[in-house]
């Protein structure tokens, strides 16, 4: 298998949509960049990421590597930092409004427990709203390069994939077909909106 090194990451940045075809299906990707051009430890982890994908050839290992490995790099960013300011089980913005509801945006999903999510949907691991953005840095679907190895259809999904699990979200990532998913998100959201009444009955 011919082998491309990589020696730039402006190079990988630049190219990786050409990167994920079909042209490059029997070429492995090697890492040559320079530490002295890595701004920060999540960039260099997002590049080592890149590069794994790039090489793993099955279209749909692929994408169930790269969904697990942008949640598994933002739980490690976010581990140990309280961004949405909790208070007594109310986020930042209920404190704001003084909700009577508590567990923030996340009260909203069946997937809640004590502990946090009991599944791993990156669409929510993504979604910070205004209030807690413009007091905290968070990483943003713009943020990642790894987004673009994501076909077009794919990156529409992980931007509106809410109250799912990471099962149903990598089917929907796999099934070709948006309408598909539209008819499976909408059940979702009706799914959770019996959940939450039934909860607070």
């Amino acid at each position: 298998m011919k082998k491309i090194e990589i020696n730039s990451k402006e190079k990988l940045f630049k190219k990786i949509k050409y990167y994920k075809t079909i042209l490059y299906s029997r070429v492995e990707f090697v890492s040559q960049i320079d530490d002295s051009e890595i701004d920060s430890n999540l960039e260099g982890l997002e590049i080592q990421g890149i590069i794994k994908a790039l090489n793993i050839k099955n279209k749909w290992k692929r994408v169930e590597f790269m969904y697990d490995y942008l949640c598994e790099l933002l739980d490690n960013y976010y581990d140990g930092k309280n961004i949405c300011e909790f208070c007594d089980n109310k986020c930042l913005a209920q404190q704001f409004k003084g909700s009577t509801y508590e567990n923030g945006c996340c009260r909203l999903c069946k997937y809640q427990s004590p502990t946090g999510c009991t599944s791993s949907n990156l669409t929510c691991k993504l979604y910070y709203c205004e209030k807690v953005k413009n007091k905290n840095k968070t990483i943003e679907y713009k943020d990642l390069k790894m987004m673009k190895l994501f076909s077009l259809r794919q990156r529409l999904i992980i931007k509106n994939c809410f109250f799912s699990s990471r099962e149903e979200m990598l089917l929907d990532l796999k099934v070709g077909s948006i309408v598909f998913y539209a008819i499976r998100i909408l059940y979702r959201v009706l799914r959770n909106l019996i959940y939450v009444k039934t909860k607070i009955k």
